[in-house]
């Protein structure tokens, strides 16, 4: 494992494309966790928790190296590549990202809480707003969190099932 030239889990020794078997051990997980329903960012975070180099000079996985590797047919034994995967597990990862990209907006398409956005307002007159970038608590993200800028009683929205958090600071 001395670079990344070549796809991860194989080598070259002698002239010979070889699989490495440790980073095989690695794909096959990779493949069994993907089709297990684990979001490309959670097998990245999985591997990396688990100390699993990608390689010497870049060790850490990210999203973006998951997602090739899934995606590409070598590891089936196309191209003089040794299969490390059959056709029919890697053809199922196939299947759950068509699947996963049918459910997707196309792009422009605004979600339908959108266009409440502009009704959600405090009895104070305060705006909330949505924050970007990290979140607090994954808790609060995944319930689409809109915050309280002001200094009234937001509690109206919890019509809509949103969790509203007042933020600490008076507005100016």
């Amino acid at each position: 494992m001395t670079n990344r030239k070549i796809l991860y889990g194989y080598r070259i020794r002698n002239g010979i494309l070889e699989i490495v078997p440790e980073e095989q051990q690695t794909v096959k997980r990779i493949f069994t966790l993907y089709n297990a329903g684990a979001s490309y960012q959670g097998i990245s975070d999985a591997l990396n928790q688990g100390n699993i180099p990608y390689s010497q000079e870049v060790p850490l996985w990210n999203k973006h190296k998951v997602k090739r590797l899934l995606e590409n047919p070598r590891y089936t034994g196309q191209d003089d590549y040794p299969a490390i995967v059959d056709m029919e597990v890697f053809r199922a990862g196939r299947q759950r990202t068509a699947e996963k990209n049918e459910k997707r907006r196309p792009h422009g398409e605004k979600s339908p809480i959108t266009y409440l956005t502009p009704y959600f307002q405090c009895t104070c007159g305060g705006k909330l707003i949505r924050i970007g970038g990290k979140w607090l608590d994954s808790d609060l993200y995944q319930q689409g969190l809109q915050v309280h800028t002001g200094t009234g009683n937001a509690s109206g929205l919890d019509l809509f099932g949103a969790l509203v958090v007042a933020r600490a600071a008076a507005r100016p």
